[in-house]
């Protein structure tokens, strides 16, 4: 997806706005966080009090950093955008397909705005559920559900206008995309990188194929990216200290999983840049920490979560397990396996 990217640009079209590094994936949502699942509550001290530990806001993707010299800008400047997506205006997709919209802007007060999406040709949250607008408080928003119409011929107009508007109405700034439709669909993906280790965060890139008669075939199309949460992971009950388990009502792998890593991936939609291309970001190792810190006996730490790929709505391209590893020693990796 287009989860957010670092610094350098990615190769693609309408490129508009502040890449991941390396080459970033051209998704809706590739703009957010690291680790965006909520970190586990750790159980209270049976010598202290009860406390609450607010849900840290973390994500699937790598974070981006702000446009170099960029401030958060005062009551009296408007918002400024960090991102909108999907970042290509003009994206070819198929009748009845998901595509996710996000958008975060930055802002001193962001209480003073909102985001007013409003389409033509689809319905927000699922299909034929005949909602065309959404209205959301605030400056920042992401995995917004919208259907392209089943029914679609191509021929009538698909459309969707964000405008960023002040809470009296006036508006700000607009971004507006207009759909074509895609006339054949990719049937292979090829991850270019190696499914071995890799420093965490990574980057991958991948290849739809098969190759059109220009080489570039698929320039434009959106790809949905989805996860099969929840998160799964290596760790057994009894690599947990019997006490913390018993407190923390563990007692197989799977409880484990759902303390320490609850929550999915944040997914997206991502658009092919030239080549055939979409990129992808992975990163963060959330809740390795405190799981780690209730180990009967030190352990290579592993968190896994399923993703899939799909062109043509409901059949996918391809699927991957995402792998997350903190060593012994700490040290944070990162393997991606097609299965």
């Amino acid at each position: 997806m287009r989860a957010f990217r670092d610094v350098a640009s990615s190769p693609g079209r309408s490129a508009t706005g502040p890449d991941m590094a390396g080459p970033g994936k051209r998704t809706l949502t590739e703009q957010l966080d690291v680790n965006r699942e909520p970190a586990p509550t750790p159980a209270p001290s049976p010598s202290a009090p009860a406390t609450t530990q607010a849900a840290t806001a973390t994500g699937e993707h790598a974070a981006e950093p702000a446009p170099s010299g960029a401030a958060t800008p005062d009551s009296n400047s408007p918002p400024v955008e960090k991102y909108v997506i999907p970042f290509d205006h003009k994206p070819l997709s198929s009748p009845g397909e998901q595509i996710i919209f996000g958008a975060t802007y930055e802002h001193s007060k962001p209480a003073d705005y909102k985001l007013v999406y409003t389409s033509a040709g689809g319905h927000f949250d699922a299909q034929g559920s005949g909602v065309t607008s959404k209205t959301f408080p605030g400056i920042s928003q992401r995995n917004i559900n919208w259907f392209v119409d089943a029914k679609w011929n191509g021929k009538t107009a698909v459309t969707m206008k964000l405008e960023l508007q002040k809470t009296d109405g006036t508006v700000v700034a607009t971004t507006n995309w207009t759909f074509g439709k895609k006339t054949t669909q990719p049937t292979t993906i090829t991850q270019k990188e190696t499914e071995g280790e890799r420093d965490n965060p990574a980057s991958y890139s991948y290849t739809l194929g098969p190759a059109g008669k220009s080489g570039d075939a698929y320039i434009g199309f959106t790809i949905l990216e989805k996860f099969a949460g929840p998160y799964t992971t290596n760790l057994a009950i009894g690599d947990i200290k019997p006490a913390y388990a018993k407190q923390n009502g563990l007692s197989n792998s799977d409880d484990i999983a759902k303390h320490f890593f609850p929550g999915t991936g944040d997914n997206g939609t991502f658009t092919v840049s030239a080549g055939n291309e979409i990129y992808d970001t992975h990163g963060g190792i959330a809740g390795a920490d405190q799981a780690k810190a209730q180990l009967a006996a030190p352990k290579q730490i592993e968190k896994n979560l399923e993703q899939s790929y799909e062109s043509d709505p409901g059949k996918v391209l391809g699927t991957y397990t995402i792998t997350r590893l903190m060593k012994t020693d700490g040290t944070k990796k990162i393997t991606k396996k097609k299965k």
